[in-house]
C-alpha cells in the first residue's frame, strides 16, 4: 500500500524524487577559498596557473630539488538545490539534494558534505557511491568510490544523497513572560534549517619528490577541510528543548533573510511582504498566545506555497517557512 507524502503542498502516491522549485537557476554558486600553498621562505617558488587551476611548485630540500604541480580540488562550480518531504503518516522529514556541476568547472565533483547535527539519520547514496565515515563528526558526507572515471563531469547533475529521519514528539513550550503555554509546543527533535554544506572536485594526489626529507612548517598544502568549495543548503537542525513561539518567528524571519542572500528568494518586494507578516506576528506574540496568530500563520504557510507553484521562491524557501510555521500551529 503507497504512503501518501506531503511534498511542497501536493499529494503524490511515490516517494523519493527530488522534485525541483521552477527558479533553481537563481540559487547561489558554492564559493571558493583562496586556494594556497606555503612554502617556508628561502626554499624555493610556488607558481599559480589561473588558466589551468594548479599551482606548480620549485623548492630545495635537504635530500635535493623537488619540483611538482598540485592541483586543488576547488577548480568546480557547483550548484545545490534541497528538496524537503514530508510524510504526514509518519512524521518523517527527507532531506534531498540535487547537484549541478557547471559547464565553467574544470574537474568532476566526488564529494558532498552536508553538516548535520542531529544524531540518528538515514543515508541514501547514489550508485558507485559510499557514505565516508564521520568518527563521531556532525556532517554527512557523500563521495564517490566505484566509478570510473571518478565524479560527475561538468555539465551533469547529480541526484541521490538524501537523509531521512523522524521528528521527536513535541514538548510544551514556555510563553515570552516564561510561564506555561498550553497552545504553544516546540518540537524536541528538529525541523529544517539553514545548514552549511561543500564539495570538491576530483583531482590527482600530488607526487612530491623527497617529501620524506622534509620539516613540517617547510611546506604547507590545504587539508582536506579546506580544500573544498562551500556555501549553505537546507538540512535538519536540532531545536532546543524548550522554545518559545516568539524565538521559531524570528527564527522564520531570519531564515527569509538567509533566503534572499542565497537567491532562495530572488524578489525583493516577496521577501519584504513575507518580513511584514512575520513583523506582525512578532508583535500580536507579546500580547497573547500562538493562539492569536493562527490566522497569520495559515496566511503566509498558503502564501508560500503559492510563490513556490508560482516559481517566485525555491524548495528551500518553500520549507524553511512552510515547515517552521507548520510547527507553531497549536495542537501540531
Amino acid at each position: 500500500m503507497s504512503r501518501r507524502i506531503h511534498t511542497f503542498g501536493v499529494v503524490t502516491l511515490v516517494a523519493g524524487a527530488v522534485l525541483s522549485s521552477p527558479d533553481a537557476a537563481s540559487r547561489n554558486v558554492l564559493s571558493k577559498p583562496q586556494p594556497q600553498v606555503v612554502l617556508e621562505p628561502g626554499l624555493g617558488t610556488v607558481h599559480f596557473d589561473p588558466t589551468t587551476g594548479t599551482f606548480l611548485v620549485d623548492m630545495t630540500t635537504p635530500a635535493g630539488r623537488s619540483k611538482f604541480t598540485y592541483e586543488p580540488r576547488t577548480n568546480v562550480d557547483v550548484v545545490v538545490e534541497a528538496a524537503v518531504l514530508y510524510d504526514r503518516e509518519t512524521s518523517v522529514f527527507s532531506y534531498e539534494y540535487t547537484l549541478q556541476n557547471m559547464r565553467t568547472s574544470k574537474q568532476a565533483v566526488s564529494k558532498f558534505s552536508v553538516e548535520c547535527d542531529v544524531e540518528s539519520v538515514d543515508v541514501h547514496v547514489p550508485a558507485g557511491w559510499w557514505r565516508v565515515p564521520s568518527f563521531g563528526r556532525p556532517i554527512v558526507t557523500w563521495a564517490d568510490k566505484d566509478n570510473t572515471p571518478r565524479g560527475f563531469a561538468p555539465g551533469a547533475r547529480l541526484s541521490g544523497c538524501s537523509l531521512r529521519l523522524a521528528r521527536s514528539k513535541k514538548i510544551k513550550a514556555s510563553s515570552p513572560s516564561g510561564s506555561k503555554n498550553e497552545d504553544a509546543k516546540a518540537l524536541g527533535g528538529s525541523l529544517p534549517g539553514v545548514v552549511r554544506c561543500t564539495a570538491a572536485g576530483e583531482a590527482p594526489v600530488p607526487s612530491i619528490p623527497h617529501l620524506e626529507s622534509m620539516d613540517e612548517e617547510d611546506l604547507r598544502l590545504p587539508t582536506p577541510g579546506e580544500d573544498v568549495v562551500s556555501g549553505r543548503t537546507v538540512g535538519p537542525v536540532s531545536m532546543p528543548a524548550i522554545s518559545t513561539p516568539l524565538e521559531r518567528v524570528q527564527q522564520i524571519k531570519k531564515y527569509v533573510g538567509i533566503g534572499v542572500e542565497e537567491g532562495w528568494i530572488s524578489d525583493g518586494e516577496v521577501a519584504g511582504q513575507y518580513a511584514d507578516i512575520l513583523s506582525g506576528m512578532e508583535a500580536a506574540l507579546s500580547e497573547t498566545s500562538a493562539r492569536g496568530i493562527v490566522k497569520d500563520i495559515s496566511k503566509l504557510a498558503g502564501r508560500a506555497e503559492n510563490d513556490f507553484k508560482d516559481g517566485k521562491i525555491t524548495s528551500e524557501a518553500y520549507a524553511l517557512v512552510k515547515y517552521n510555521l507548520q510547527n507553531l500551529m497549536p495542537g501540531k
